[in-house]
């Protein structure tokens, strides 16, 4: 479901990584990534020079930085996996669907607990006799 405006206050957009190569990469770039390579890409990331707030990569190139990231990438909750839905053939359409949503996570049974709405200036008033 989208809302019109996001509960919280606005963040600063996503800074999304794309492990990708061919037409997938060129689509994600256009699609707006921020950073898009292969495995060139890998050393940039563990040294700290590329830092994301969201990770993505296509099905064969993430068998071949699983071994070198996971170590950075997986503590922050950035490793791209396959039931988290950041494995895609086509990260353009991901990457288009993410713009203006907000990601949502439920607890072990499935309840999501969050704001839906703000309201200010309200005002409590008591009256006396």
């Amino acid at each position: 479901m989208n809302l019109p405006r996001a509960p919280k206050k606005a963040t600063k957009s996503d800074r999304i990584l794309v492990f990708a190569e061919g037409r997938a990469a060129t689509a994600a770039k256009a699609a707006g990534a921020d950073f898009v390579g292969g495995t060139e890409l890998i050393d940039d990331v563990v040294s700290g020079k590329i830092h994301a707030t969201l990770v993505l990569a296509t099905p064969t190139l993430v068998r071949a930085i699983a071994p070198k990231l996971g170590r950075v990438l997986g503590p922050k909750g950035l490793m791209p996996a396959e039931r988290r839905g950041t494995v895609v053939d086509d990260p353009a359409t991901y990457i288009t669907n993410l713009k203006g949503s907000n990601q949502w996570a439920g607890d072990k049974r499935g309840t999501i607990r969050s704001a839906i709405g703000r309201a200010s200036g309200v005002h409590l008033c008591l009256l006396q006799k």
